[in-house]
Protein backbone atom coordinates (compact mmCIF):
# COMPACT_ATOMS: atom_id res chain seq x y z
CA UNK A 1 0.00 0.00 0.00
CA UNK A 2 2.98 2.27 0.30
CA UNK A 3 3.74 1.79 -3.40
CA UNK A 4 0.55 0.69 -5.18
CA UNK A 5 -1.79 3.60 -5.98
CA UNK A 6 -4.84 1.43 -6.71
CA UNK A 7 -6.56 -1.56 -5.09
CA UNK A 8 -9.90 -2.68 -6.58
CA UNK A 9 -12.46 -4.94 -4.87
CA UNK A 10 -15.34 -6.00 -7.10
CA UNK A 11 -18.72 -7.48 -6.14
CA UNK A 12 -18.11 -7.37 -2.40
CA UNK A 13 -21.79 -8.15 -1.80
CA UNK A 14 -20.89 -11.78 -2.52
CA UNK A 15 -18.55 -12.00 0.52
CA UNK A 16 -20.76 -10.61 3.29
CA UNK A 17 -18.94 -12.50 6.07
CA UNK A 18 -15.59 -10.98 5.07
CA UNK A 19 -16.70 -7.34 5.01
CA UNK A 20 -16.01 -6.81 8.72
CA UNK A 21 -12.43 -7.96 8.14
CA UNK A 22 -12.14 -5.58 5.19
CA UNK A 23 -13.27 -2.68 7.37
CA UNK A 24 -10.60 -3.52 9.96
CA UNK A 25 -7.93 -3.82 7.27
CA UNK A 26 -8.81 -0.41 5.86
CA UNK A 27 -8.61 1.12 9.34
CA UNK A 28 -5.22 -0.49 9.98
CA UNK A 29 -3.70 0.71 6.71
CA UNK A 30 -5.31 4.15 6.70
CA UNK A 31 -2.18 5.49 8.39
CA UNK A 32 1.25 5.19 6.82
CA UNK A 33 0.01 4.40 3.30
CA UNK A 34 0.85 6.34 0.16
CA UNK A 35 -1.01 9.64 -0.16
CA UNK A 36 -2.25 8.67 -3.62
CA UNK A 37 -3.39 5.21 -2.57
CA UNK A 38 -7.04 4.53 -3.36
CA UNK A 39 -9.38 1.59 -2.80
CA UNK A 40 -12.14 1.06 -5.37
CA UNK A 41 -15.08 -1.07 -4.21
CA UNK A 42 -18.04 -2.19 -6.33
CA UNK A 43 -21.25 -3.90 -5.21
CA UNK A 44 -24.80 -4.40 -6.35
CA UNK A 45 -27.49 -2.27 -4.65
CA UNK A 46 -29.47 -3.91 -1.88
CA UNK A 47 -33.10 -4.70 -2.77
CA UNK A 48 -34.38 -3.19 0.50
CA UNK A 49 -33.00 -1.12 3.42
CA UNK A 50 -33.03 -4.21 5.64
CA UNK A 51 -30.74 -6.06 3.20
CA UNK A 52 -27.77 -3.67 3.44
CA UNK A 53 -24.64 -5.64 4.33
CA UNK A 54 -21.84 -3.14 3.69
CA UNK A 55 -20.47 -1.90 7.05
CA UNK A 56 -21.44 1.63 7.97
CA UNK A 57 -17.81 2.61 8.54
CA UNK A 58 -16.91 1.86 4.93
CA UNK A 59 -19.90 3.82 3.63
CA UNK A 60 -19.18 6.85 5.81
CA UNK A 61 -15.54 7.08 4.70
CA UNK A 62 -16.22 6.52 1.01
CA UNK A 63 -17.11 8.68 -1.96
CA UNK A 64 -20.20 6.92 -3.27
CA UNK A 65 -21.00 6.75 -6.99
CA UNK A 66 -24.11 5.04 -8.30
CA UNK A 67 -24.81 3.79 -11.81
CA UNK A 68 -28.53 3.52 -12.44
CA UNK A 69 -30.11 1.92 -15.46
CA UNK A 70 -31.78 4.39 -17.85
CA UNK A 71 -35.55 4.71 -17.79
CA UNK A 72 -37.67 5.22 -20.88
CA UNK A 73 -37.27 3.98 -24.42
CA UNK A 74 -35.48 7.18 -25.48
CA UNK A 75 -32.73 6.80 -22.87
CA UNK A 76 -32.47 3.03 -23.33
CA UNK A 77 -32.07 3.32 -27.09
CA UNK A 78 -29.35 5.95 -26.75
CA UNK A 79 -27.65 3.80 -24.10
CA UNK A 80 -27.73 0.73 -26.35
CA UNK A 81 -26.22 2.68 -29.25
CA UNK A 82 -23.52 4.13 -26.98
CA UNK A 83 -21.92 0.67 -26.79
CA UNK A 84 -20.64 1.18 -30.34
CA UNK A 85 -18.91 3.88 -32.37
CA UNK A 86 -18.31 4.94 -35.96
CA UNK A 87 -15.57 2.33 -36.39
CA UNK A 88 -18.05 -0.40 -35.44
CA UNK A 89 -20.48 0.76 -38.12
CA UNK A 90 -17.76 0.70 -40.79
CA UNK A 91 -16.03 -2.58 -39.91
CA UNK A 92 -18.31 -4.81 -42.05
CA UNK A 93 -18.04 -5.00 -45.83
CA UNK A 94 -21.83 -5.33 -46.15
CA UNK A 95 -22.39 -1.97 -44.54
CA UNK A 96 -26.05 -1.44 -45.37
CA UNK A 97 -27.23 -4.79 -43.98
CA UNK A 98 -24.94 -4.55 -40.97
CA UNK A 99 -26.13 -1.05 -39.93
CA UNK A 100 -29.81 -1.90 -40.39
CA UNK A 101 -29.66 -5.06 -38.30
CA UNK A 102 -27.44 -3.39 -35.69
CA UNK A 103 -29.95 -0.56 -35.15
CA UNK A 104 -32.80 -3.08 -35.01
CA UNK A 105 -30.85 -5.02 -32.37
CA UNK A 106 -30.36 -1.82 -30.35
CA UNK A 107 -34.09 -1.18 -30.44
CA UNK A 108 -34.81 -4.81 -29.52
CA UNK A 109 -32.40 -4.56 -26.58
CA UNK A 110 -34.02 -1.33 -25.38
CA UNK A 111 -37.50 -2.86 -25.67
CA UNK A 112 -36.73 -6.04 -23.70
CA UNK A 113 -34.99 -3.98 -21.01
CA UNK A 114 -37.83 -1.46 -20.78
CA UNK A 115 -40.53 -4.15 -20.51
CA UNK A 116 -39.15 -5.19 -17.12
CA UNK A 117 -40.65 -2.12 -15.44
CA UNK A 118 -44.17 -3.34 -16.29
CA UNK A 119 -43.77 -6.40 -14.08
CA UNK A 120 -45.64 -9.56 -15.14
CA UNK A 121 -47.25 -7.66 -18.01
CA UNK A 122 -43.80 -7.13 -19.48
CA UNK A 123 -42.13 -10.44 -18.62
CA UNK A 124 -43.52 -13.30 -16.57
CA UNK A 125 -40.18 -13.39 -14.76
CA UNK A 126 -37.37 -10.91 -14.25
CA UNK A 127 -34.37 -11.58 -16.50
CA UNK A 128 -30.87 -10.04 -16.24
CA UNK A 129 -30.53 -8.76 -19.80
CA UNK A 130 -27.33 -6.71 -20.08
CA UNK A 131 -25.15 -4.89 -22.59
CA UNK A 132 -23.00 -8.00 -22.99
CA UNK A 133 -25.89 -9.72 -24.76
CA UNK A 134 -26.08 -6.84 -27.24
CA UNK A 135 -22.35 -6.55 -27.96
CA UNK A 136 -21.92 -10.30 -28.42
CA UNK A 137 -24.93 -10.38 -30.74
CA UNK A 138 -23.34 -7.66 -32.89
CA UNK A 139 -20.10 -9.65 -33.05
CA UNK A 140 -22.05 -12.72 -34.17
CA UNK A 141 -23.86 -10.58 -36.75
CA UNK A 142 -20.52 -9.36 -38.14
CA UNK A 143 -19.08 -12.87 -38.41
CA UNK A 144 -22.17 -14.26 -40.17
CA UNK A 145 -22.40 -11.40 -42.67
CA UNK A 146 -18.73 -11.70 -43.53
CA UNK A 147 -19.01 -15.46 -44.05
CA UNK A 148 -22.30 -15.56 -46.01
CA UNK A 149 -23.33 -14.31 -49.41
CA UNK A 150 -26.93 -13.80 -48.25
CA UNK A 151 -28.21 -12.51 -44.95
CA UNK A 152 -29.09 -15.61 -42.86
CA UNK A 153 -32.15 -14.13 -41.15
CA UNK A 154 -33.36 -17.42 -39.67
CA UNK A 155 -29.95 -18.27 -38.24
CA UNK A 156 -29.52 -14.81 -36.74
CA UNK A 157 -32.95 -14.83 -35.14
CA UNK A 158 -32.28 -18.25 -33.64
CA UNK A 159 -28.90 -17.21 -32.25
CA UNK A 160 -30.22 -13.97 -30.77
CA UNK A 161 -33.52 -15.32 -29.46
CA UNK A 162 -32.50 -18.77 -28.25
CA UNK A 163 -28.88 -18.33 -27.18
CA UNK A 164 -27.81 -14.72 -26.57
CA UNK A 165 -31.00 -13.33 -25.04
CA UNK A 166 -32.87 -16.61 -24.84
CA UNK A 167 -30.20 -18.03 -22.56
CA UNK A 168 -31.64 -15.90 -19.75
CA UNK A 169 -35.27 -16.83 -20.43
CA UNK A 170 -36.82 -19.74 -18.53
CA UNK A 171 -40.53 -19.22 -19.25
CA UNK A 172 -41.98 -20.65 -22.47
CA UNK A 173 -44.30 -17.70 -23.04
CA UNK A 174 -41.46 -15.24 -22.52
CA UNK A 175 -39.38 -17.19 -25.04
CA UNK A 176 -42.25 -16.99 -27.49
CA UNK A 177 -42.45 -13.22 -26.94
CA UNK A 178 -38.72 -12.81 -27.57
CA UNK A 179 -38.99 -14.85 -30.75
CA UNK A 180 -41.91 -12.72 -31.96
CA UNK A 181 -39.96 -9.53 -31.38
CA UNK A 182 -37.08 -10.77 -33.51
CA UNK A 183 -39.40 -11.98 -36.26
CA UNK A 184 -40.84 -8.46 -36.50
CA UNK A 185 -37.54 -6.57 -36.27
CA UNK A 186 -35.17 -8.73 -38.32
CA UNK A 187 -36.61 -9.68 -41.71
CA UNK A 188 -35.89 -8.94 -45.41
CA UNK A 189 -38.31 -5.97 -45.47
CA UNK A 190 -35.90 -3.99 -43.29
CA UNK A 191 -33.61 -3.40 -46.28
CA UNK A 192 -36.47 -2.03 -48.36
CA UNK A 193 -37.33 0.81 -45.98
CA UNK A 194 -40.74 -0.64 -45.10
CA UNK A 195 -40.07 -1.79 -41.53
CA UNK A 196 -41.66 0.00 -38.56
CA UNK A 197 -39.94 -0.67 -35.24
CA UNK A 198 -42.86 1.03 -33.49
CA UNK A 199 -45.95 2.97 -34.60
CA UNK A 200 -44.57 6.10 -36.23
CA UNK A 201 -40.91 5.05 -35.94
CA UNK A 202 -39.52 3.45 -39.14
CA UNK A 203 -36.10 1.86 -39.35
CA UNK A 204 -33.61 4.59 -40.38
CA UNK A 205 -31.67 4.54 -43.60
CA UNK A 206 -27.89 4.26 -43.90
CA UNK A 207 -26.41 6.95 -41.59
CA UNK A 208 -23.26 7.64 -39.63
CA UNK A 209 -22.97 7.21 -35.87
CA UNK A 210 -24.03 10.75 -34.92
CA UNK A 211 -26.83 10.61 -37.48
CA UNK A 212 -28.42 7.66 -35.69
CA UNK A 213 -28.39 9.53 -32.37
CA UNK A 214 -29.93 12.56 -34.03
CA UNK A 215 -32.56 10.37 -35.69
CA UNK A 216 -33.58 8.99 -32.30
CA UNK A 217 -34.00 12.51 -30.91
CA UNK A 218 -36.01 13.70 -33.89
CA UNK A 219 -38.13 10.72 -34.95
CA UNK A 220 -38.81 8.64 -31.83
CA UNK A 221 -42.43 9.20 -30.66
CA UNK A 222 -43.20 10.30 -27.08
CA UNK A 223 -42.83 7.73 -24.31
CA UNK A 224 -45.67 5.23 -24.43
CA UNK A 225 -46.19 1.49 -23.90
CA UNK A 226 -46.79 1.37 -27.65
CA UNK A 227 -43.02 1.63 -28.12
CA UNK A 228 -42.63 -1.64 -26.19
CA UNK A 229 -45.45 -3.38 -28.02
CA UNK A 230 -47.89 -3.01 -25.11
CA UNK A 231 -51.33 -1.47 -24.63
CA UNK A 232 -51.36 1.95 -22.91
CA UNK A 233 -53.26 0.45 -19.97
CA UNK A 234 -50.14 -1.55 -19.11
CA UNK A 235 -48.66 1.65 -17.71
CA UNK A 236 -51.36 2.02 -15.04
CA UNK A 237 -49.85 -0.55 -12.70
CA UNK A 238 -46.33 0.81 -13.14
CA UNK A 239 -47.39 4.42 -12.47
CA UNK A 240 -49.49 3.36 -9.48
CA UNK A 241 -46.58 1.46 -7.94
CA UNK A 242 -44.20 4.35 -8.57
CA UNK A 243 -46.53 6.92 -7.00
CA UNK A 244 -47.17 4.71 -3.96
CA UNK A 245 -43.44 4.29 -3.43
CA UNK A 246 -42.93 8.05 -3.74
CA UNK A 247 -45.64 8.94 -1.22
CA UNK A 248 -44.51 6.17 1.14
CA UNK A 249 -41.00 7.62 1.12
CA UNK A 250 -42.33 11.13 1.75
CA UNK A 251 -44.38 9.88 4.71
CA UNK A 252 -41.41 8.03 6.18
CA UNK A 253 -39.32 11.20 6.00
CA UNK A 254 -41.77 13.15 8.17
CA UNK A 255 -40.74 13.69 11.82
CA UNK A 256 -41.97 11.25 14.43
CA UNK A 257 -42.51 11.63 18.20
CA UNK A 258 -41.16 15.15 18.46
CA UNK A 259 -41.68 16.95 21.75
CA UNK A 260 -43.91 19.98 22.02
CA UNK A 261 -42.27 23.36 21.63
CA UNK A 262 -43.05 26.78 20.39
CA UNK A 263 -44.70 26.23 17.05
CA UNK A 264 -43.56 22.60 17.20
CA UNK A 265 -45.44 19.34 16.65
CA UNK A 266 -47.09 17.52 19.53
CA UNK A 267 -46.26 14.01 20.67
CA UNK A 268 -47.80 11.00 19.00
CA UNK A 269 -50.42 10.53 21.73
CA UNK A 270 -51.48 14.16 21.45
CA UNK A 271 -51.75 13.86 17.68
CA UNK A 272 -53.90 10.73 18.01
CA UNK A 273 -56.02 12.41 20.69
CA UNK A 274 -56.69 15.37 18.38
CA UNK A 275 -57.62 13.03 15.54
CA UNK A 276 -59.99 11.08 17.78
CA UNK A 277 -61.78 14.23 18.90
CA UNK A 278 -62.03 15.46 15.32
CA UNK A 279 -63.49 12.16 14.11
CA UNK A 280 -66.03 12.04 16.95
CA UNK A 281 -67.19 15.57 16.12
CA UNK A 282 -67.68 14.71 12.46
CA UNK A 283 -69.70 11.54 13.11
CA UNK A 284 -73.38 12.07 12.42
CA UNK A 285 -76.21 10.96 14.70
CA UNK A 286 -77.87 7.62 14.13
CA UNK A 287 -81.04 7.43 12.04
CA UNK A 288 -84.33 7.05 13.90
CA UNK A 289 -85.70 4.06 11.99
CA UNK A 290 -89.11 4.10 13.71
CA UNK A 291 -89.63 7.74 12.86
CA UNK A 292 -88.60 7.18 9.25
CA UNK A 293 -90.96 4.22 8.89
CA UNK A 294 -93.85 6.30 10.24
CA UNK A 295 -93.32 8.90 7.53
CA UNK A 296 -93.50 6.33 4.71
CA UNK A 297 -97.02 5.67 3.46
CA UNK A 298 -96.17 2.74 1.16
CA UNK A 299 -93.19 0.42 1.68
CA UNK A 300 -91.96 0.07 -1.87
CA UNK A 301 -88.81 -1.91 -2.69
CA UNK A 302 -86.86 1.35 -2.84
CA UNK A 303 -88.07 2.29 0.63
CA UNK A 304 -87.14 -1.14 2.02
CA UNK A 305 -83.62 -0.83 0.60
CA UNK A 306 -83.35 2.66 2.11
CA UNK A 307 -84.35 1.34 5.55
CA UNK A 308 -81.80 -1.46 5.28
CA UNK A 309 -79.05 0.99 4.38
CA UNK A 310 -80.03 3.22 7.30
CA UNK A 311 -79.79 0.23 9.67
CA UNK A 312 -76.36 -0.69 8.34
CA UNK A 313 -75.22 2.92 8.62
CA UNK A 314 -76.40 3.00 12.25
CA UNK A 315 -74.37 -0.17 12.97
CA UNK A 316 -71.31 1.31 11.27
CA UNK A 317 -71.61 4.64 13.09
CA UNK A 318 -72.04 2.87 16.42
CA UNK A 319 -68.97 0.72 15.83
CA UNK A 320 -66.86 3.73 14.85
CA UNK A 321 -67.90 5.63 18.00
CA UNK A 322 -67.23 2.62 20.21
CA UNK A 323 -63.85 1.95 18.64
CA UNK A 324 -62.74 5.57 18.95
CA UNK A 325 -63.79 5.76 22.60
CA UNK A 326 -62.01 2.51 23.41
CA UNK A 327 -58.87 3.67 21.67
CA UNK A 328 -59.05 6.80 23.79
CA UNK A 329 -59.24 4.59 26.89
CA UNK A 330 -56.22 2.65 25.66
CA UNK A 331 -54.25 5.87 25.32
CA UNK A 332 -55.15 6.87 28.86
CA UNK A 333 -53.97 3.48 30.21
CA UNK A 334 -50.59 3.92 28.48
CA UNK A 335 -47.83 1.32 27.92
CA UNK A 336 -49.03 0.35 24.45
CA UNK A 337 -47.71 -2.90 23.02
CA UNK A 338 -46.47 -3.77 19.53
CA UNK A 339 -49.90 -4.13 17.92
CA UNK A 340 -51.09 -0.92 19.53
CA UNK A 341 -48.07 0.95 18.19
CA UNK A 342 -48.89 -0.36 14.72
CA UNK A 343 -52.46 0.88 15.08
CA UNK A 344 -51.27 4.32 16.17
CA UNK A 345 -48.81 4.54 13.29
CA UNK A 346 -51.59 3.67 10.87
CA UNK A 347 -53.81 6.38 12.36
CA UNK A 348 -51.08 9.05 12.56
CA UNK A 349 -49.24 8.35 9.31
CA UNK A 350 -52.24 7.44 7.22
CA UNK A 351 -50.66 4.30 5.75
CA UNK A 352 -51.07 0.56 6.07
CA UNK A 353 -48.94 -1.73 8.19
CA UNK A 354 -46.95 -2.79 5.13
CA UNK A 355 -44.99 0.47 5.45
CA UNK A 356 -43.97 -0.16 9.08
CA UNK A 357 -40.48 -1.50 9.62
CA UNK A 358 -40.14 -4.72 11.54
CA UNK A 359 -43.50 -6.25 10.58
CA UNK A 360 -43.49 -9.01 8.00
CA UNK A 361 -45.90 -8.88 5.09
CA UNK A 362 -47.75 -12.04 6.08
CA UNK A 363 -48.12 -10.92 9.69
CA UNK A 364 -49.28 -7.48 8.61
CA UNK A 365 -51.93 -8.88 6.28
CA UNK A 366 -53.24 -11.53 8.64
CA UNK A 367 -53.35 -9.23 11.67
CA UNK A 368 -55.05 -6.33 9.93
CA UNK A 369 -57.43 -8.54 7.98
CA UNK A 370 -58.51 -10.31 11.14
CA UNK A 371 -59.25 -7.00 12.80
CA UNK A 372 -61.16 -5.63 9.80
CA UNK A 373 -63.22 -8.81 9.37
CA UNK A 374 -63.72 -9.65 13.05
CA UNK A 375 -67.15 -8.02 13.35
CA UNK A 376 -68.31 -8.63 9.79
CA UNK A 377 -69.42 -5.03 9.46
CA UNK A 378 -66.48 -3.79 7.40
CA UNK A 379 -65.56 -0.98 9.81
CA UNK A 380 -61.93 0.06 9.50
CA UNK A 381 -61.97 1.22 13.10
CA UNK A 382 -62.90 -2.19 14.61
CA UNK A 383 -59.34 -3.27 15.19
CA UNK A 384 -58.84 -0.58 17.86
CA UNK A 385 -61.12 -2.63 20.14
CA UNK A 386 -58.28 -5.16 20.44
CA UNK A 387 -56.02 -2.52 21.94
CA UNK A 388 -58.11 -2.24 25.11
CA UNK A 389 -58.67 -6.01 25.18
CA UNK A 390 -54.94 -6.71 25.07
CA UNK A 391 -54.37 -4.35 28.00
CA UNK A 392 -57.17 -6.05 29.94
CA UNK A 393 -55.68 -9.49 29.35
CA UNK A 394 -52.24 -8.28 30.40
CA UNK A 395 -53.71 -6.96 33.66
CA UNK A 396 -55.45 -10.30 34.27
CA UNK A 397 -52.22 -12.22 33.60
CA UNK A 398 -50.31 -9.98 35.97
CA UNK A 399 -52.92 -10.40 38.73
CA UNK A 400 -53.06 -14.16 38.18
CA UNK A 401 -49.29 -14.49 38.45
CA UNK A 402 -49.31 -12.49 41.66
CA UNK A 403 -52.15 -14.47 43.23
CA UNK A 404 -51.09 -17.99 42.25
CA UNK A 405 -47.31 -17.74 42.06
CA UNK A 406 -46.96 -18.18 38.30
CA UNK A 407 -48.76 -21.55 38.25
CA UNK A 408 -49.63 -22.04 34.61
CA UNK A 409 -52.79 -24.12 35.15
CA UNK A 410 -54.36 -21.58 37.49
CA UNK A 411 -53.59 -18.71 35.14
CA UNK A 412 -55.17 -20.56 32.23
CA UNK A 413 -58.34 -21.25 34.21
CA UNK A 414 -58.70 -17.62 35.29
CA UNK A 415 -58.26 -16.36 31.73
CA UNK A 416 -60.67 -18.92 30.35
CA UNK A 417 -63.29 -18.04 32.94
CA UNK A 418 -62.79 -14.29 32.45
CA UNK A 419 -62.98 -14.46 28.68
CA UNK A 420 -66.44 -15.95 28.91
CA UNK A 421 -67.72 -12.75 30.43
CA UNK A 422 -68.22 -9.47 28.63
CA UNK A 423 -65.29 -7.07 28.97
CA UNK A 424 -67.69 -4.24 29.66
CA UNK A 425 -68.77 -5.88 32.91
Amino acid sequence: MKLCPLCPFQNIHLVANWLSSLEKKLEQHSEGSHQDFRVFISAEPAPSPESHIIPQGILENSIKITSEAPTGMHANLHKALDNFNQDTLEMCTRENEFKSILFALCYFHAAVAERRKFGPQGWNRSYPFNTGDLTISVNVLYNYLEASTKVPYDDLRYLFGEIMYGGHITDDWDRRLCKTYLEEFIKPEMLEGELLLAPGFPLPANMDYNGYHQYIDDALPPESPYLDGLHPNAEIGFLTQTSEKLFRTVLEMQPRDTSVGEGGVGTRDETVKALLEEMLEKLMDEFNIAELMAKVEERTPYAVVAFQECERMNILTSEIKRSLKELDLGLKVGALGACECIALKILVNGKGAQGIKGVTVSAQHCWLQNQLDSTGKGSQMDFKWHIVRRHWERLKIHKAKTAFGNRGGSIHLILQHSNNRSLRS
